[in-house]
């Protein structure tokens, strides 16, 4: 499958990744300055999500602001059975690359447009950051602690989310296409709506009970006690829902605090000061994974709380091969690959492209440009990239 990507933001950066990491043949068309997210020097940019996103692609530099660029971009769609871009709502057709203009190329092509309140609406025109996305999409808002502001997830979790669907309706759509169900999809994918599908439960729960979520207090968190707590070997994530105090604190130790008075939850949470010194030694007297065995016993839920070098040491990551080395500035690192166990085809190196790298042999092979067409291009400064 060939794949084309036009990226300014993350959300098809993603897209593209997880589709090359299936074996597809993902080129990426940037100016020939570069995509912006490979520097970090104007404030947008990410350097090391840029290659973490854009690993296993081609890149291919052409101006698109240019007719001899978008005559050549044309051409590429005519050979490619999709494209995945995040330029924003309408951007493509006021490029003077819609839809109707690209399939009359290509009649097979699979378009996915990913834009943060998609191509059509009242908002389809507003643009937003990754802040924007996570705010209105309706999880930001149970966020943090109780009584203070939401805070934003870390990360790009809005964009990789809308990646994610996008890359899995673009392999649906390509597969409809090749059985004749399709002859070519416009998929308008929108990021508020991909991210706020994590927030149904609790839409659910509002709209059917009247009842919303509560936030954790900062001092005790949503039971009475804190959730988040220090082992003797790490970060420890607390929840027992439904216990009883009684059995509970046996659990935890805290025998001298069963007693009818501290059986009231309201009690507890008004002198907690009391059990608080107790409490904190005792979860600090095991390691995460004992208690994490030792609860799950109980039926309480305790979760060991890893940093990253925890899950680069983890066993069971390893024994799933869940890391592979990727190339970064000339030197092997461990990154993530699928979440799943793949047989499939032969990847590309597993590395982001430099800007240009691949331009003059993808205008070859899959334009189908001479060599006399691509040295034209390159002294007008239409292309950039390396010349091979």
């Amino acid at each position: 499958m060939k794949v084309l990507e036009l990226s300014e933001n993350l959300g098809a950066a993603y897209a593209g990744m997880l589709l090359a990491e299936l074996g597809a043949d993902v080129m990426k068309v940037e100016p020939p300055s570069g995509d912006r997210w490979r520097s970090q020097t104007d404030g947008l940019g990410d350097d090391s999500a840029f290659v973490y996103a854009n690993r296993r692609k081609r890149s291919v530099a052409i101006d698109l602001t240019s007719r001899a660029g978008k005559q050549a971009f044309r051409k590429l769609v005519a050979n490619c059975d999709a494209l995945i871009e995040d330029l924003g709502a309408g951007e493509l057709q006021s490029r003077g690359l819609s839809y109707a203009s690209l399939k009359r190329v290509n009649l097979h092509v699979v378009v996915a447009s990913i834009a943060p309140f998609g191509q059509e609406g009242p908002r389809s025109g507003w643009q937003a950051s990754e802040l924007v996305v996570q705010a209105m999409g309706g999880v930001v808002h149970n966020t943090g602690w109780d009584g203070e502001p939401p805070l934003r997830l870390a990360g790009y979790p809005a964009a990789f989310i809308a990646g994610i669907n996008a890359a899995t309706a673009v392999l649906a759509a390509v597969y409809g296409v090749e059985a004749g169900n399709e002859s070519g999809v416009h998929i308008d994918l929108s990021m508020q709506e991909t991210f706020a599908m994590h927030w149904t439960r609790h839409i659910d729960q509002w709209c059917y009970a009247g009842t919303g979520t509560r936030r954790e207090r900062r001092e005790s968190g949503r039971q009475g006690f804190p959730h988040s707590v220090m082992a003797s070997d790490g970060f420890l994530y607390i929840l027992a829902l439904r216990a009883e105090w009684e059995a509970l604190a046996f659990f935890l130790g805290l025998e001298e605090f069963i007693t009818p008075e501290f059986s009231d939850p309201k009690v507890r949470a008004e002198r907690w000061q009391e059990i608080e010194p107790h409490f904190y030694e005792s979860i600090a007297g095991k390691g995460r994974y004992e208690w994490f065995a030792e609860a799950a016993d109980q039926g309480y839920t305790f979760a060991p709380i890893d940093d990253p070098m925890a899950i680069l040491a983890s066993p069971q990551l390893a024994a799933r091969a869940y890391f592979e080395p990727a190339q970064v500035d000339g030197r092997e690192a461990p990154c993530p690959g699928l979440p799943f166990g793949f047989d499939g085809a032969e990847l590309a190196p597993n590395r982001a492209p430099e800007a240009g790298e691949h331009t003059d042999s993808v205008l070859r092979a899959v334009a189908g440009l001479s060599q006399t067409e691509i040295d034209a291009l390159a002294a007008s400064g239409v292309i950039g990239g390396r010349r091979s």
